[in-house]
């Protein structure tokens, strides 16, 4: 629990300079008087200005959801509707990026969820599947309502994980594979996952695709 404390205090309180760096590189970048030749090593430090506040946004979120400080406030909303909602959001984002969305299944029947969170949750495994999958590939979402539980599964034509992996990919800073570009995020999206999906008296896995190469990520919730 002091680690997580820990954790929660240094992240806040690297906030604050990091909003002053943040905004004395913005400033400068606007500064019409900044010679064109550090134009590109600023845009640089901007990024990873915010690429260090994301970061650290998300484990204050890590922190916040392992002593259970987050504020949860589930209503029992319609799965169908919400799936629907947020695939047609999904789809845009795939597009952007050459890729397609499928939603294969999508019961109707109704759970009771925080729907900010849950919404958090598949943008974290949308992203994940995005960043893993070849141009043209194919992610598919499929939602079931059965035996008193909702259960999600995000499906990508990625390269899978190991399976001695499958565990430790929801465990903070794991990056799923060994070939993770540099900035694509510190392995924390799961990890929150895994977090919220609990806090909702929920559980949370993944396994290989049995069919071709691919990952599949199954969370359910009471």
């Amino acid at each position: 629990n002091h680690a997580k404390r820990f954790t929660a205090d240094v992240s806040h309180e690297l906030m604050t300079p990091l909003s002053i760096i943040r905004l004395h590189t913005e400033r400068l970048l606007n500064d019409p008087e900044m010679p064109m030749k550090y134009h590109h090593a600023i845009e640089e430090q901007l990024q990873e200005t915010l690429r260090l506040a994301d970061t650290l946004e998300r484990l204050l979120m890590l922190a916040k959801a392992d002593a259970s400080a987050l504020s949860l406030q589930p209503q029992p909303l319609s799965t169908g509707e919400f799936i629907q909602e947020f695939v047609e959001d999904a789809h845009l984002l795939a597009e952007s990026r050459g890729l397609k969305v499928l939603l294969a299944r999508n019961d109707g029947g109704t759970a009771v969820f925080d729907p900010g969170w849950i919404r958090q949750v598949l943008f974290n495994l949308l992203a994940n599947a995005l960043r893993f999958s070849a141009p043209e590939a194919l992610i598919t979402f499929a939602s079931h309502c059965t035996n008193g539980k909702w259960t999600v599964e995000v499906e990508d034509e990625g390269e899978g994980v190991p399976p001695d992996r499958l565990n430790d990919i929801f465990d903070q800073f794991v990056q799923i594979t060994s070939h993770s570009t540099s900035g694509s995020g510190a392995g924390l999206g799961l990890a929150i996952c895994k977090s919220i999906v609990e806090l909702h008296q929920g559980g949370i896995s993944a396994r290989n695709r049995p069919d071709r190469t691919g990952l599949v990520v199954t969370f359910s919730i009471p």
